[in-house]
């Protein structure tokens, strides 16, 4: 008997198969990760909204995309809401976005008619800008802080801040119209951008473009002015900087003119003696400013800062 062995009909063969294998699994990580990056939104909710509707909608509350009337606050000026109720809401309205809750149990809403006060803007602006150069500004509500504030106006009117109020997103002015004073609050919405530490710096060392990266992120609070630009110029660290740190004004100094380590150019004049030698810094060192130096024998002597890498000994 001669045993026959039939070729099989409709069996793919081991390398058809893996690749029929890899083509769902990749298909399948694709639209996960689709899925999962339309869903990606946070919604921050804040203690204090202004609003000239009593419709409260998730764009009240800082999500653009939908309009939706979650509540309808009652008409009266000032009302207080529960967290709960708008989280209820929310999650109802848009499930995909996780949601993050001030500290207050109760968010308050002031129901107020729309004002324009071009001059205040203006002013909060530019003042805004030139301390954060980088900072790109979305929207900026006004409104009076006393619902019995009758100023519909800011023509002829000045406006008074203080610096601690521009450290975050929101804050009180004053302005003085003529004998009168009007108090104001304001809400900002922007995004800054930044510098990051790619590494740890370490003190002293000098910063350069390589050693960060820039990040994009929403304008909330700076308790410090964060650096910005860094091109052109000569920085080195005040302290330890950590890795994903952001570089702020405070944590740098100027390049001095003689930097610790550094071989320098000592010079003493004392009448008719003249000495010139070599030396290195034991510290930073300015304009003006009292070094010591290490001589090549051991010995430590102090002097005065004159110029990049000169030093007058006393």
């Amino acid at each position: 008997m001669v045993e026959h062995n039939l070729a099989k009909v409709g069996v793919a063969g081991s390398t058809p198969v893996s690749r029929s294998i890899f083509l769902i699994f990749f298909s399948l990580l694709f639209f996960s990760n689709l899925h999962a990056s339309k869903n990606e939104c946070t919604i921050r909710l804040k203690s204090h909204y202004f609003t000239t509707t009593p419709c409260i909608t998730p764009e009240t509350l800082g999500f653009k995309a939908d309009r939706r009337c979650l509540l309808t606050l009652p008409n009266r000026p000032r009302t207080l809401v529960p967290v709960y109720k708008i989280l209820s809401q929310l999650k109802k309205t848009v499930p995909e976005c996780r949601v993050e809750t001030p500290k207050s149990a109760d968010i308050r809403f002031d129901l107020q008619p729309p004002r324009h006060y071009p001059r205040f803007r203006k002013s909060l602006m530019a003042a805004y800008r030139k301390r954060y150069p980088s900072l790109q500004i979305e929207a900026l509500h006004i409104a009076p802080t006393s619902l019995r504030d009758t100023l519909t106006s800011d023509r002829g009117c000045s406006l008074r801040l203080t610096p601690a109020g521009l450290r975050r997103d929101h804050g009180t002015f004053v302005a003085k119209c003529g004998k009168e004073r009007h108090f104001f609050r304001y809400d900002l919405k922007g995004s800054i951008t930044v510098y990051k530490a790619n590494h740890q710096i370490k003190k002293d060392k000098i910063i350069s473009l390589d050693s960060v990266s820039e990040a994009t992120l929403p304008f909330r609070k700076f308790g410090d002015t964060p650096l910005w630009p860094l091109h052109g110029k000569g920085l080195i660290a005040r302290r330890n900087i950590r890795a994903g740190e952001i570089l702020t004004k405070r944590m740098t100094a100027p390049l001095p003119d003689v930097r610790k380590h550094d071989r320098v150019h000592c010079l003493y004049d004392e009448g008719a003696v003249h000495i010139e030698f070599d030396a290195i810094a034991l510290k930073n060192g300015y304009r003006g400013e009292m070094i010591t130096v290490k001589k090549g024998n051991g010995r430590v002597m102090t002097g005065i800062v004159k110029g990049r890498g000169l030093v007058e000994l006393r």
